[in-house]
């Protein structure tokens, strides 16, 4: 177990050696994750353990675990987002082949960048659309009064093609 974390890795190597690495990443460091957040002071934690299965497939597995601020999409306020992983990966060597296309996995080359690997992990987990809990959510009742109107302008729709029928045929 490493007490900090490398910025590279090679997967294949530490699958072989059943490495594990465990320790903080920061958000600012992971800069597609970091447009999507408020605070870019908020930490990754990880812990994942290298090496290989029953079949002697090397792998990757463990946990991912984040809380970040992000947009709420209906009201513009902040809201806590908090993301725990539990990625499990088959590493595949790039000269390899792959036979088991049913599962997910990782074609690795001799290294790679160890936050890129837990960016695309962790926005694979964010929700699409971040939105607070409707009656958390600080603009519901706005949001009430437009649906409202919504459904009154929908009931007059045609109301005003009324003065478009001629009436003298």
């Amino acid at each position: 177990m490493l007490n900090s974390l490398p910025v590279t890795i090679d997967p294949i190597r530490l699958a072989d050696t059943e490495t594990r690495l465990a320790g903080c990443l920061a958000v600012e460091s992971m800069e597609r994750l970091n447009a999507l957040c408020i605070d870019n002071q908020a930490q990754v934690h990880v812990d994942l353990q290298f090496g290989r299965d029953a079949a002697r497939r090397r792998h990757m597995h463990g946990t991912i675990t984040a809380t970040v601020d992000v947009v709420c999409q209906r009201c513009l306020h902040s809201m806590t987002v908090t993301l725990k992983l539990e990625p499990s990966l088959l590493l595949v060597a790039a000269e390899d082949t792959v036979s088991w296309a049913e599962e997910e996995y990782l074609v690795s080359t001799a290294s790679l960048a160890l936050s890129e690997v837990v960016e695309d992990e962790l926005l694979l987990a964010l929700p699409m659309i971040s939105l607070h809990p409707v009656s958390q959510c600080q603009e519901a009742n706005v949001s009430e009064s437009f649906k409202k109107a919504a459904i009154e302008e929908k009931r007059h729709a045609f109301a005003s093609l009324s003065t478009l029928i001629r009436t003298d045929k």
